[in-house]
C-alpha cells in the first residue's frame, strides 16, 4: 500500500502517479503449526482491495484467495517462500478477471551490527494471459533506533529478467519499517 508511478506504458501516453493497490491480509488467520524461532508455517486468506487514484493504476477488481508463509532461519539466515493465489470476485466487468499467482522465494543474511542483505523474487504467474512477471530483488536494510523507537530503513535494486513487452527492466524501492515489539 503506497504512493506508486507507472512510467510511460503506451505511445501517446503520459507517466500516472496515485495510490497502489492494498492487500489485507488476516481476515481468517489458520495456523496449521505453532511458530517460533527456528521454523515457521501459516496460511490465511488475503483480501486485494482495489483502492487505485487511477484506473491505469489497477486492474479494477477486488481478489480474493490463500496465502501461506514457510521459513526457517538458521544463525544469521532466513529463508523460505511466501505465495498466494488471487481470483476475482467484484469490480469492473470492462476489466480482465484476476487470476494470478504469487511467487516469493527468499533468502536473508543479518549481520552482527543489524543489517540485512537480501536476495528475493516476487514472481507473478497471470493464468488469465499467460504471463510471468519476474524481478530478482536485491536489498539492504539497517536496523537503528529513533528515540526509542526501532525502525528498519532500507534500499533495494529489483530486475525484471521476465516481464511483459510493456513491462519494466528495472526498479528501485527505498523506505522503513516501523517496528512494534510485543511487550
Amino acid at each position: 500500500f503506497g504512493p506508486c508511478r507507472q512510467p510511460f506504458f503506451a505511445s501517446g501516453q503520459g507517466p500516472d502517479r496515485g495510490q497502489g493497490l492494498v492487500n489485507r491480509p488476516g481476515l481468517e488467520r489458520i495456523r496449521t503449526t505453532q511458530f517460533d524461532r527456528q521454523t515457521g508455517q501459516f496460511l490465511e486468506l488475503v483480501v486485494r482491495a482495489e483502492q487505485v487514484a487511477d484506473e491505469a493504476l489497477g486492474a479494477e477488481q477486488w481478489a480474493a484467495g490463500p496465502t501461506g508463509v514457510a521459513l526457517r532461519q538458521v544463525g544469521p539466515w532466513t529463508y523460505g517462500m511466501l505465495a498466494n493465489h488471487l481470483w476475482s470476485f467484484a469490480g469492473d466487468s470492462d476489466r480482465a478477471d484476476v487470476n494470478a499467482t504469487f511467487l516469493q522465494p527468499f533468502i536473508a543474511y543479518v549481520t552482527y551490527t543489524k543489517t540485512t542483505f537480501t536476495v528475493n523474487s516476487e514472481s507473478t504467474y497471470d493464468w488469465t494471459s499467460h504471463q510471468w512477471t519476474i524481478p530478482i530483488n536485491f536489498q539492504v536494510s539497517q536496523l537503528v533506533k529513533v528515540g526509542k523507537a526501532p525502525v528498519s530503513i532500507y534500499a533495494g535494486l529489483r530486475w525484471y529478467p521476465v516481464s511483459s513487452d510493456q513491462g519494466p527492466d528495472w526498479g528501485c524501492r527505498l523506505g522503513f519499517t516501523l517496528l512494534l515489539p510485543k511487550s
